[in-house]
C-alpha cells in the first residue's frame, strides 16, 4: 500500500509523471493536483536525463509553480488556470496562442509545452 501512496505524492500531488509515448522521462508531464487544504508540495525525481523538480504553493487567489527540467528533454505543464486567470512564466505573460486549455469537471487547466530549463509560473485568479 505504501507504494501507491508514494506514487500519489509524485504523480498526483507534485504532478511528476512521464508522457505515455516517452522512454526514460525524455518527455515528462508536470500536472500538480492541489487538493483539500494542502497548500504546498515539493518533489524531485531522478530520471536518466537528470533531476526533474516540481514545487508549488497556492493561496485563495494564486498558484505558484517552480519546475526544473533536465537538458535534452521536454515537458508539458498543466496549470490550474481558468478563462479569466492571468498566467506568468518567469515574470512575463504567457502567449495564449501557444497554450491549450482543457477542462475536466470543475478543474480547468492551461497546457504549456517547454524544453529543458528552470521555470516559475504564477497563476492569478
Amino acid at each position: 500500500m505504501l507504494g501507491h501512496l508514494k506514487e500519489w505524492f509524485y504523480s498526483g500531488l507534485a504532478g511528476i509523471s512521464q508522457d505515455s509515448n516517452s522512454v526514460a522521462y525524455k518527455n515528462s508531464i508536470i500536472a500538480p493536483q492541489p487538493v483539500g487544504n494542502i497548500n504546498h508540495a515539493e518533489a524531485s525525481f531522478g530520471s536518466l536525463y537528470g533531476l526533474i523538480k516540481s514545487s508549488w504553493f497556492k493561496t485563495d487567489s494564486s498558484f505558484k509553480l517552480h519546475v526544473e527540467i533536465p537538458v535534452n528533454t521536454t515537458t508539458t505543464m498543466y496549470l490550474p488556470a481558468g478563462e479569466k486567470s492571468i498566467v506568468l512564466m518567469n515574470g512575463k505573460p504567457v502567449d495564449v496562442k501557444n497554450v491549450r486549455k482543457t477542462s475536466t469537471g470543475n478543474y480547468s487547466t492551461m497546457n504549456i509545452k517547454t524544453g529543458s530549463g528552470v521555470y516559475d509560473f504564477d497563476v492569478i485568479n
